[in-house]
């Protein structure tokens, strides 16, 4: 097995309390000497916040007992904005390591002074950090799936198919390139379907492939120390991230599971047990799976079995009337997770967003949206605040569509009427005032003439909106 190192990858280690503290600072040690970014937290409690403030890819916890890491896990997951995967040293092989991550642990070993196990675990855990952080993430509770990922005329298809798969039970090949929001179609079909009670797990090829075909059939199938995807996903939805970086030596043990009728069933991969396999099977990819075929990398039955259902998502560069929409909720998610007072985005801003070829699709847009709320000062996230994608753009032309957009956005048919009354009339006089400003070059009391209000009134509105008095 190779155990690959990504260099610079941000790691936070913690113990479930005072006693695994020399642990965790060895452990951050021998971390830091394989050439990651390690720190270390005093326990649960200030992991979770430190995962709040900062973005560690990857969580180490140092475990003296299994109830405390149960007890703040949902902290720990909660408190991150991109998911981070925890890693738990010092749990015995066996039922527990089986339990807890049955609870949402991605990876256990036994004792954090080992550093070469210590080291293997985190950068299986890295890639896969890094695999589900290519794709969109939205908070899962949004139910409106037009707003995540658009509605344009070119998406209408994408929708219809989407509530087709929700309504059955075949299997689905999501097509796209990554980020443009094969995850998030997944879960919605998941969310509506059959077995949306159920867990939805996403496997990410890309984080066990290069550790070749034994570490993906064990990740795959489980073995006596670890369930695998196939064991996690029972009664719900299963997810095969980039399905064409199965090795071939163990499509035919998948392709024999999925082909089973009736009620199939699954052996781990050390044969110590046998299981049902009952789940929604999905795979997607972003590449040519029938080039694949025609190559002899991936088994045309296999293919067969996973492609009943295909739903080829279009590039965010393709459907840009998409993007005011997709960028406003994500603005929404953003400025209630840091707490940020954004309620619109300008006209300028959305004309700057529609200027870019979004080679990173919807999730390109997520990046670029946090960073900007974080940075705005008032209710309108200006084309300022997109500082980056601004000095990216410099000195290009111009590809934006014009006219009342941000009219449009604040009369989205998705959102309350109430809520679209508050946005467009916040919106109007935000414009009103900054135009006033602009003219009288800053003079509040020109501008509340110009307006006809008081001065103290347009004071008071400019100290709402966060305006300043210097246009």
């Amino acid at each position: 097995m190779t155990t690959e190192t990504a260099f610079g990858g941000r790691i936070l280690v913690a113990p479930d309390g005072p006693e695994g503290l020399d642990a965790a600072r060895e452990g951050a040690a021998c971390l830091t000497a394989a050439g990651y970014r390690a720190e270390v937290a005093a326990d649960l409690q200030a992991a979770a916040a430190d995962l709040a403030r900062a973005d560690y890819e990857v969580a180490v916890l140092v475990i003296s007992e299994a109830a405390r890491l149960r007890a703040h896990f949902p902290a720990l997951t909660a408190a991150a904005m991109d998911p981070v995967p925890i890693v738990a040293a010092g749990v015995p092989p066996g039922p527990e390591s089986r339990a807890l991550i049955h609870h949402g642990v991605y990876r256990t070993i036994l004792d954090p002074r080992d550093a070469a196990a210590l080291a293997a675990a985190t950068a299986r855990a890295l890639r896969y950090s890094r695999a589900l952080r290519r794709e969109a993430t939205f908070d899962p509770d949004q139910p409106d799936l037009a707003r995540q990922i658009g509605a344009s005329d070119e998406m209408d298809g994408v929708h219809r198919l989407v509530a087709k798969a929700a309504r059955g039970t075949s299997a689905v090949l999501l097509i796209g390139e990554v980020g443009s929001g094969k995850r998030l179609v997944a879960r919605a079909i998941h969310a509506r379907g059959p077995s949306g009670e159920g867990a939805f797990v996403n496997w990410p090829l890309a984080a066990v492939a290069p550790e070749g075909p034994v570490a993906v059939r064990e990740a795959l199938f489980g073995t006596h120390d670890a369930p695998g995807a196939l064991e996690l996903a029972e009664g719900g939805s299963l997810v095969f991230d980039e399905i064409g970086l199965v090795p071939m030596e163990v499509q035919p043990a998948l392709t024999e599971v999925l082909a089973m009728q009736g009620e199939p069933q699954a052996t781990r991969a050390d044969g110590s047990a046998r299981y049902p396999v009952a789940s929604r099977f999905m795979a997607s990819t972003s590449t040519n799976l029938a080039f694949a075929v025609d190559t002899g990398h991936l088994i045309e039955e296999l293919y067969s079995i996973l492609s009943v259902l295909p739903i080829a998502l279009p590039p965010l560069r393709k459907r840009r009337d998409d993007i005011p929409v997709v960028a406003d909720t994500l603005l929404s998610q953003f400025a209630a997770r840091y707490g940020r007072p954004v309620v619109a985005l300008a006209p300028s801003a959305v004309e700057l967003l529609q200027q870019h070829a979004w080679p990173g699709n919807i999730r390109e847009l997520q990046e670029h949206i946090a960073r900007a709320v974080r940075r705005a000062h008032g209710p309108t996230l200006m084309a300022e605040d997109l500082a980056e994608l601004r000095h990216r753009l410099a000195g290009k032309p111009s590809t934006a569509h014009t006219g009342t957009i941000d009219l449009g956005l604040s009369l989205d048919d998705a959102l309350p009427l109430r809520e679209v009354g508050r946005r467009a009339a916040a919106a109007a006089e935000i414009l009103a005032i900054r135009k006033a400003l602009k003219v009288t070059n800053g003079n509040v009391t020109r501008a509340a003439r110009r307006l006809r209000v008081s001065r103290i009134h347009l004071q008071k509105r400019m100290k709402l909106y966060g305006l300043r008095e210097t246009p």
